[in-house]
């Protein structure tokens, strides 16, 4: 072959496949992809098929990284003398729409537990553009986000199940750290009155169908506390004084704050946070269950 012509069919080749896949991706405008979605539904009826209470744990990437997999959780909870069915589901950056069949299922197999975590309730995702109104190339790039990145932990792989946090550091966040972190939280925004009744209408609707539900905190790293936006902060404090009128709205936070070495980064504890704050959450759980109401079958 002709070297100079080799470089042409080349170029050529690899345009086609770059164009095939630009294709691919920006033909996928939902924004959200929850490829394990019936996975994770499954793991909520083989829980449910059993005889001893279930557990449900509903959250973000901060649950994810500050809760042990299912099997960690019961484990605990058995060394205190209550045998549980524990389900983690959580999803990166989650909305309401993206929990929908988790909670839909729910209504059907009655657990004992269910924990919301509280930012869910407190704030929303800043929603991303209409596909249309975008370049092809931010098309393009929303799509390989959504592709590559958020679909890698959507909705909690039950193949994988651990947390993707590693051990983390001990010690101050960098600059680079923290510039990060903000640039995460600047896709928040405080959560409309509807937004939190998409959440709040679903644990009231569990707890007439048995269940016991409650809000729990997974607390900010101290650098983080110091650098969050006031106005989100406002936001919380006020929405939370809010919902504790009502005695029903059952919250869960740590008594106290943890140290900086239990992040791995500025909002997600490390395998000692994680071990910090599943000896604090264990015995609520386990409260929770013995204290709970006699349940009426269906």
């Amino acid at each position: 072959m002709n070297r100079e012509t080799q470089p042409l069919w080349s170029w050529a080749l690899a345009a086609a496949l770059a164009a095939a896949i630009l294709a691919t991706l920006a033909a996928d405008p939902a924004g959200r992809v929850d490829a394990n979605t019936d996975l994770n539904l499954s793991r909520l009826d083989r829980a449910a098929a059993r005889e001893t209470p279930v557990v449900v744990l509903i959250g973000s990437s901060k649950v994810q990284c500050g809760v042990g997999f299912d099997d960690e959780l019961a484990a605990l909870t058995r060394a205190l003398g209550v045998e549980t069915q524990v389900v983690r589901i959580t999803r990166q950056g989650a909305v309401y729409e993206d929990l929908r069949p988790a909670f839909e299922r729910l209504r059907t197999l009655r657990p004992a537990l269910v924990l919301l975590e509280e930012d869910l309730v407190l704030y929303s995702h800043r929603p991303l553009p209409a596909p249309e109104t975008l370049s092809w190339r931010a098309r393009a790039k929303r799509a390989l986000r959504i592709r590559f990145g958020m679909r890698r932990i959507a909705f909690n792989d039950p193949l994988t199940g651990r947390a993707p946090c590693g051990a983390g550091p001990s010690r101050s966040l960098s600059d680079a750290e923290i510039k990060a972190y903000r640039r995460n939280i600047a896709e928040l925004a405080p959560s409309s009155a509807a937004e939190r009744a998409a959440y709040l209408d679903q644990l009231a609707d569990l707890r007439t169908r048995g269940a016991r539900t409650a809000l729990i905190d997974l607390p900010r790293s101290p650098t983080a506390a110091t650098v969050f936006p006031e106005k989100l902060a406002d936001h919380a404090r006020r929405t939370l004084a809010d919902l504790a009128r009502d005695p029903r709205n059952e919250r869960l936070s740590p008594p106290s704050p943890f140290p900086q070495s239990a992040y791995s980064d500025a909002g997600h504890l490390n395998a000692e946070g994680r071990r910090l704050y599943m000896a604090w959450l264990a015995p609520q759980i386990v409260r929770l269950i013995r204290t709970a109401p006699p349940r009426v079958s269906p």
